[in-house]
C-alpha cells in the first residue's frame, strides 16, 4: 500500500473539529479494504473493490457530500 494512503489519519483536515471517532473508524475501513483488495484473487477483486468504494460513499454521506457523484462513476459492473 502506498504511504500516501496511509496519510488519510493523519493528513490536515479541512475542518480538523468534525474530526472524531467515526472518521477515524471509516478511514481505517477504507485501509482494511484497500488490503483486501491487493489481496484479492482476480474473482473476487471488482466485488472487492466496489466494497471499499461503498466504505468512501459511506464516509462522505457524513462528512462531505460534493464528490459523491464522482466516487459513484468509481463502481465497476460486474
Amino acid at each position: 500500500m502506498p504511504e500516501a494512503y496511509r496519510q488519510i489519519l493523519t493528513a490536515q483536515a479541512t475542518n480538523p473539529d468534525e474530526l472524531g471517532d467515526l472518521y477515524y473508524a471509516m478511514a481505517k475501513a477504507y485501509l482494511a479494504g484497500y488490503e483486501s483488495l491487493t489481496k484479492a484473487d482476480s474473482s473476487a477483486a471488482v466485488p472487492t473493490y466496489n466494497a471499499m468504494i461503498n466504505t468512501c460513499i459511506g464516509c462522505h454521506q457524513n462528512y462531505c457530500l460534493g464528490p459523491i457523484p464522482k466516487i459513484e462513476k468509481l463502481y465497476i459492473k460486474p
